[in-house]
């Protein structure tokens, strides 16, 4: 802009939306916001997020240009004090799913993938914001070797380095997804974690606590539930 605005990211916003909707056509459209001030997950994980660099005043500043045009296009955006954005997309698939639509969910956070069933797809951007992937219940297990319910299972045992969750060390989506498969999940690893041999089982046993801290973090607040509730 003239003035010295920044609007590059309002234009990839727009564009994506507007792929989205031209491939999609969907009757109802909702987008979700992030809002200051933490969630509970920085209760339960100090360190939560506490990698990542502060955005940039150049983007931060074109989120109001880009919630102006939302509302001068009629589309609802929605946020909500405490939680992230992705448990309120969380809510509006449940809620979707709930009055049999079919439901897309464009979002480049993984743990959208816990969401994904028969009738909720997510679009997860590649490299370029017009590569975007639908991950349906095949892709996911295609990729991760574990169901879309059992994703916050394996992101608790693998961790996640974007949001600074710590997991388990040196167990990656390979290992994880093994021992899922084979204890039927988290829950099941742990209780068998003495079956575990090497170093990575006795990673495991000393760091029960962080696994289950790390899975209550990735698994989306509202998932499920249909409510502004946990």
């Amino acid at each position: 802009a003239k003035d010295g605005q920044a609007t590059n990211a309002v234009y990839g916003f727009f564009t994506m939306l507007s792929q989205v909707i031209a491939s999609q056509k969907p009757d109802l459209l909702g987008v979700a916001f992030d809002v200051k001030g933490g969630t509970f997950r920085n209760k339960m994980l100090t360190q939560y997020k506490g990698t990542r660099e502060a955005a940039p005043e150049e983007l931060i500043s074109q989120i109001p240009l880009i919630q102006d045009m939302l509302e001068a296009f009629g589309v609802t955006y929605v946020t909500k004090q405490g939680y992230e954005g992705d448990d309120v997309i969380a809510t509006l698939a449940t809620m979707g799913e709930h009055a049999d639509y079919r439901t897309y969910v464009l979002s480049g956070d993984r743990d959208a993938f816990q969401l994904i069933d028969d009738d909720i797809t997510v679009l997860y951007p590649g490299y370029h914001f017009k590569e975007l992937k639908a991950m349906t219940p095949q892709a996911v297990e295609d990729k991760y070797h574990v169901t879309p319910r059992q994703y916050p299972d394996l992101a608790a045992l693998r961790g996640e380095t974007a949001d600074n969750i710590p997991g388990v060390p040196g167990v990656g989506d390979g290992f994880a997804a093994k021992w899922i498969n084979q204890y039927g999940g988290l829950d099941g690893v742990i209780e068998h974690a003495d079956e575990i041999k090497g170093k990575m089982g006795q990673n495991i046993r000393d760091h029960v606590d962080d696994a289950l801290v790390s899975r209550e973090v990735a698994v989306r607040a509202l998932n499920r539930s249909g409510s502004i509730a946990r």
